[in-house]
């Protein structure tokens, strides 16, 4: 769990970083940040529990049942990745431009079952998504969210495009990283 977390909580400050240098200005310091200190810390506990109860949710519950009905991993990944997708569409991430936004989604599901599937357990994906949705959450974040702008720094607008490429890259380089000692696809297991 603790690998995946802390791969992905660093390719998220990388992206971040890029995206701060590419649109100067874009990132600020939020000012609020002190006053919502006590919020922030009661959400470092709370959302670990959120994103691990999806998490066994669709990459537990969900996939093994999907897993009875086929084992084509590829199969599994698009049909986990549109379940994932489905509950994120009333967020309001998805207002503005809701293809990009429910792609970002359906990218993350996806993934997500994918790294499941290849490590056989749900460690690495309980670390990902925490690590996701706490650095959104404790670091940077944008006005408009799901999650409330609790954040160290703010975004001035969420770059729906930017958030999607630079997400997808993250999904290479960790999958690269995390599974460069096996095969091209390990078997799938299903426990």
């Amino acid at each position: 769990m603790w690998r995946g977390f802390i791969l992905f909580f660093l390719l998220a400050a990388i992206a971040t970083i890029v995206e701060a240098l590419l649109h100067p200005g874009r990132y600020s310091l939020n000012p609020s940040f002190v006053v919502t200190l006590p919020s922030l810390l009661v959400g470092l506990v709370l959302i670990p529990i959120q994103t691990s109860a999806e998490e066994v949710f669709f990459r537990g519950y969900l996939l093994q049942g999907l897993g009875r009905l086929t084992q084509n991993w590829l199969l599994l990944s698009v049909a986990n990745g549109i379940l994932f997708t489905l509950p994120h569409l009333s967020n309001p991430e998805a207002e503005g431009q809701p293809w990009l936004a429910a792609l970002n989604w359906f990218a993350a599901g996806a993934f997500l079952t994918l790294v499941t599937l290849r490590s056989g357990s749900l460690n690495l994906a309980l670390g990902i998504h925490a690590a996701f949705n706490l650095f959104a959450f404790g670091v940077a974040g944008y006005p408009n969210a799901a999650l409330p702008l609790f954040s160290l720094f703010k975004a001035s607008t969420l770059d729906a495009r930017f958030a999607l490429g630079s997400f997808l890259i993250c999904c290479v380089v960790a999958h690269w990283l995390l599974f460069r000692w096996r095969g091209i696809m390990a078997e799938p297991s299903y426990r």
